[in-house]
């Protein structure tokens, strides 16, 4: 490790390990090794730069138990790719990633990832029912209470335990300010839908420029906030709980 470097929570053992610790950094999961994540250090590179090579080094000393949480100013260079890794913020004022060991397929959260895709197809549904002009109150107040309730689980359990793991609250921070947006545009949805359908006084054009822009509002929003947990918080999550012989994780 080259001077200067400065690690938040734990420092990176020096030298190299053994064959077989080795091999478990190096991207061969041990099948006999329990996968659940303990520890977390973190690498500050917001004042530094850092190389690939560096990167390399640290990633020979990751146990199964590990992580290696990495802060950038600018973004991951192409040479950062290597070994397994999540993305947890992506710019533009901070880069973000948690480098680990591979695991194998492990149980998950599967129902809310199940409750995003439903979200996005009961919004075509309800545009569509609405252009018709069939009644939308009843879907509508079911995909409202929804996605409320999903964001209070993620709020109450998702986001401290990943607050503990890492160390800082700088990722669920990220989730929260999405959430703030979805909550300030959600409630306008029965509106919105109410000027699509025929008996309203709006001509077929400014329908469609309605929709627009609550599309560009809201459901964008809500299309990046999910490709936003999915790719990272989501999958650490699920390390972080996932027991041995556990089976499913059980969803509150």
């Amino acid at each position: 490790m080259r001077p200067g470097r400065r690690w938040a929570v734990l420092i990176p053992i020096k030298g190299r390990r053994n064959p077989a610790q080795q091999q478990q950094g190096s991207g061969h999961p041990d099948p006999e090794a329990k996968h659940v994540l303990t520890r977390c250090r973190h690498w500050d590179l917001r004042h530094e730069t850092g190389d690939s090579a560096e990167l390399s080094e640290n990633l020979l000393t990751i146990s199964h138990e590990e992580a290696l949480l990495v802060s950038r100013k600018t973004s991951f260079p192409e040479s950062w790719n290597q070994g397994s890794h999540l993305c947890l913020i992506d710019g533009p004022s901070l880069f973000m990633r948690v480098y680990l060991t591979p695991a194998t397929a492990l149980p998950g959260i599967e129902d809310r990832r199940q409750e995003h895709a439903e979200w996005l197809k009961q919004f075509a549904l309800l545009k569509n029912d609405a252009l018709q002009g069939l009644e939308t109150n009843p879907k509508t107040q079911a995909l409202l209470h929804s996605m409320e309730a999903h964001m209070q689980w993620e709020e109450t359990v998702l986001f401290p335990r990943l607050d503990q793991f890492l160390g800082t609250s700088r990722v669920t921070r990220e989730l929260g300010y999405e959430h703030q947006g979805i909550r300030r545009w959600l409630p306008q949805l029965p509106d919105v839908l109410d000027e699509l359908k025929p008996s309203s006084s709006l001509t077929v054009d400014a329908r469609r420029k309605v929709w627009e822009k609550f599309s560009l509002d809201l459901i964008h929003l809500i299309e990046h906030h999910i490709e936003h947990e999915e790719r990272g918080p989501y999958p650490l999550y699920e390390r972080l709980e996932a027991k041995e012989g556990k089976g499913r994780i059980q969803v509150q």
